[in-house]
């Protein structure tokens, strides 16, 4: 019984610091998630990086952001502006800035943290195939724990047994 209230404020614990450090924006969270495309922000990153961005309060020249475009969203460093007349950005890899002035409206948060190769994962998780692997690595994983509970509760019944504690004993009263 201890193992198993241990094992659910892990769990509790563990959810918990993933939606604070890397829920989506779209169910609550404060992360959005950037695949890289193209070589414009080489060598800070590279195609099919993925970079996590949070939303700040402010920006300044320096910072990498991820910001809304008439093309799609973009991830590139402030290199002057402001967030009231519009950003100056350029890619680290250009010499030319953008043609774009996102305003800090359209900023949708500063880089915070980067997976090398991350798109390519999740392509892989979005293929039929990368979805049946994720759903049959799911289910093996709750077997194995329903699997562990039974071999537990087995235990355990074994034990009281062979003690004389069983729960299955009959009582007889002296008449």
């Amino acid at each position: 019984m201890k193992h198993a209230r241990a094992g659910m404020v892990v769990t509790a614990l563990f959810l918990a610091l993933w939606f604070v450090l890397l829920a989506p924006t779209a169910i609550g969270g404060w992360t959005s998630y950037i695949r890289v495309s193209g070589h414009s922000m080489e060598p800070t990153y590279h195609t099919n990086d993925l970079i996590l961005v949070r939303h700040q309060g402010a920006y300044r020249p320096g910072d990498v952001v991820a910001f809304h475009t008439e093309r799609g969203r973009v991830i590139h460093r402030i290199v002057g502006g402001n967030g009231i007349s519009g950003f100056q950005t350029r890619g680290d890899h250009n010499q030319w800035n953008d043609p774009w002035k996102p305003r800090a409206s359209d900023v949708v948060g500063r880089a915070w943290f980067r997976i090398p190769n991350g798109g390519a994962a999740l392509d892989f998780a979005r293929q039929p195939y990368g979805v049946g692997l994720i759903a049959a690595l799911a289910t093996t994983l709750v077997l194995a724990d329903e699997r562990t509970k039974r071999r537990r509760r087995e235990n355990a019944s074994a034990a009281a047994s062979e003690s004389g504690e069983s729960d299955n004993s009959v009582g007889v009263s002296p008449g």
